[in-house]
């Protein structure tokens, strides 16, 4: 190449000096007349003349003769601008493993495209996988193992510990527990210690022979003493010796089961006295306090209260018994036909003890502190105007108005029994108000002894303010709901008030307009014990 170049530098020259000799003063170089050999190009003059020597410039990316592979280089052609070009050498790529392990059956690996392994590390089966079958005491089970790869192999499990099971295994002599591969644990000679079938009954001085158990199931014929006398263990009055039918009644005096009781009633004539205990399960008539109870196993027994040493029936006792109490009663058990069928009952017991927890109500300013079983406690509320309007905030009653409530009664010597003018009429006089029961179109008035006044059909109820005072509200309070709707009813003729029932046994009076009088006809006979006024 080099002898190439200076063959024709020096054609160059004598072309230059022929041109000067031929008198060539201007050369015109308009790039048709390029020549170049590896090293550089230049031009060429019509005449000969070389100019503008310069080395290549390879910028100018060609073809790609050869890919360039991980380990091998590869070629790429570059030209200058003159058309000369040179192959140029590409930098090998370099080895890309795959994050993704490849393996085989003893190893795993990141893997190139091409083929190169990296990081060739032996499989660790360590992460466990599906149990293929699991192992029992006598044969081992196996299970899956996978490598981090996800090459898997499998490995035996251990075996189990013998499961003996709960239920016993036994022969003539012995008892244990077997596991299903045949091995015994906890073997023991039998003991008949469970009583079972009696074969022979006992007598009540006879010895009979009944079966008896081991816990194993395994079982033995054994004497058995004689009954030793009458016995009654389950509380049924009824002699449990097989065989004897006599009736055996607990000694008097001592506390018996519900169950035993309602026994007694059906089967034995006593005049012994029980003791028996139990939680009031049903009120069936709270007037004359007859009750059920009924015991932890819910056997219920029936009874019925005396009237107390005053004659006076359960209704008006101060604290009465309500569902739910726990009361133990003393008494004769007996059979008592109620509603067609003879059942056992107590009729009259004395109650030895009541246990109630007493549940008081919240005071108001129209109603104390009371508990459902009658008793009550503290005083009403003062009534209260907090803003003002002269309405109590509590029962919009005007606190301007007065209140006064007095019981009605008829028995001699009480201050509220009033004055009673032979059957003709009864007079109740008050500071605030006077209250007049006349007989009317009926044949009398009601004259007997009680804690409230009777007004029977056609008599004439009158109720009148003393002084200047004048009635807003009037409120009586009756003995029954029943007899609290014929008091209603009989006033609600009246024009001017409004009357409602409230508690089912108070009957409120409200006037339209404040009034110095109320007198009404009593329609149907009604009762009331309690008269409160608001004027």
């Amino acid at each position: 190449m080099k002898k190439s170049f200076k063959l024709f530098l020096f054609l160059g020259l004598v072309f230059t000096f022929v041109c000067f000799l031929t008198s060539c003063v201007e050369v015109i170089y308009d790039g048709k007349n390029l020549a170049y050999d590896d090293e550089n190009h230049w031009y060429v003059c019509d005449c000969g003349n070389i100019m503008n020597v310069t080395p290549h410039d390879f910028s100018k990316a060609g073809d790609v003769l050869t890919d360039p592979s991980c380990e091998r280089v590869g070629t790429q052609m570059y030209y200058c601008e003159c058309g000369h070009y040179t192959v140029v050498e590409l930098a090998a790529l370099g080895h890309k493993h795959s994050e993704e392990y490849t393996y085989d059956e003893e190893s795993h690996w990141n893997q190139c495209f091409c083929g190169d392994r990296a990081n060739v590390t032996a499989h660790v089966f360590d992460i466990p996988g599906e149990v293929l079958s699991e192992s029992t005491c006598s044969v081992a089970g196996s299970q899956v193992y996978s490598c981090v790869c996800g090459a898997q192999t499998e490995k035996a499990l251990p075996l189990k510990d013998h499961v003996y099971g709960e239920e016993l295994t036994h022969d003539d002599v012995n008892h244990w527990n077997a596991c299903e591969c045949g091995a015994k644990n906890n073997e023991v000679a039998h003991e008949y210690t469970i009583p079972g079938e009696v074969t022979v009954a006992p007598k009540c001085t006879v010895a009979g022979k009944q079966l008896f158990a081991c816990v194993c199931g395994a079982s033995k014929e054994l004497e058995i003493p004689s009954l030793g006398g009458h016995v009654d263990a389950d509380g049924d009055i009824v002699c449990d010796n097989e065989g004897c039918t006599s009736k055996v009644a607990p000694a008097g005096d001592t506390e018996i089961s519900l169950f035993t009781a309602n026994q007694i009633g059906k089967l034995v004539s006593t005049s012994r006295k029980y003791y028996v205990e139990g939680v009031v399960s049903q009120v069936l008539d709270a007037k004359n306090g007859i009750f059920y109870i009924q015991d932890e196993n819910e056997v219920e027994f029936y009874f019925r209260l005396p009237k107390d040493a005053n004659g006076t029936t359960h209704f008006n006792w101060e604290q009465k018994i309500v569902l739910g109490d726990k009361v133990r009663l003393y008494g004769a058990i007996n059979k008592f036909t109620s509603s067609g069928s003879s059942i056992p009952a107590m009729q009259g017991p004395v109650v030895v003890e009541l246990e109630h927890e007493h549940q008081y109500s919240d005071a108001t300013c129209t109603e104390v502190s009371a508990c459902r079983c009658g008793l009550t406690q503290g005083e009403l509320l003062p009534h209260e105007d907090l803003n003002g309007d002269e309405l109590c905030e509590m029962c919009g009653m005007n606190v301007n108005l007065k209140v006064f409530e007095t019981p009605i009664v008829t028995l001699d010597g009480d201050p509220n029994s009033g004055v009673l003018e032979g059957k003709e009429k009864r007079t109740w006089t008050y500071d605030v108000f006077t209250l007049v029961v006349e007989k009317g179109t009926a044949s009398d008035i009601y004259v007997t002894k009680d804690k409230f006044m009777k007004v029977k059909k056609n008599n004439i109820v009158t109720l009148t303010a003393n002084g200047d005072k004048k009635f807003t509200q009037i409120e009586f309070t009756s003995t029954s709901s029943t007899y609290a709707k014929s008091l209603n009813q009989s006033i609600s003729k009246l024009t001017g008030v409004k009357v409602e029932t409230v508690d089912t046994l108070t009957v409120v009076v409200t006037f339209d307009e404040p009034v110095s009088e109320l007198s009404f006809v009593s329609t149907v006979t009604t009762r009331f014990g309690n008269i409160k006024v608001i004027y």
